[in-house]
C-alpha cells in the first residue's frame, strides 16, 4: 500500500537524516519513487536511503 511505503521512507530519512547536517548551510529537496509492484522491505528503504544520502553527501562537499 503507498501509504505504508511513505510512512516507512519517512521513517528511514528521519533516522539518517544528520548525514546531511553538516552540508556548509546548502538545503535539498529529495523526491523518492518506488518503481515496482512489489512492497519493498523497510530494510531495502533504510538501505537505498543511507546508500542515497552518503552519495549526496560525497557530491555536494
Amino acid at each position: 500500500d503507498r501509504n505504508h511505503i511513505k510512512r516507512r521512507l519517512r521513517e528511514a530519512y528521519r533516522l539518517q537524516k544528520h548525514q546531511l547536517q553538516d552540508n556548509n548551510g546548502k538545503k535539498f529537496a529529495l523526491l523518492f519513487i518506488v518503481q515496482g509492484n512489489q512492497h519493498p522491505t523497510y530494510e531495502i528503504l533504510q538501505k537505498s536511503v543511507d546508500v542515497l544520502l552518503n552519495r549526496l553527501k560525497n557530491e555536494t562537499n
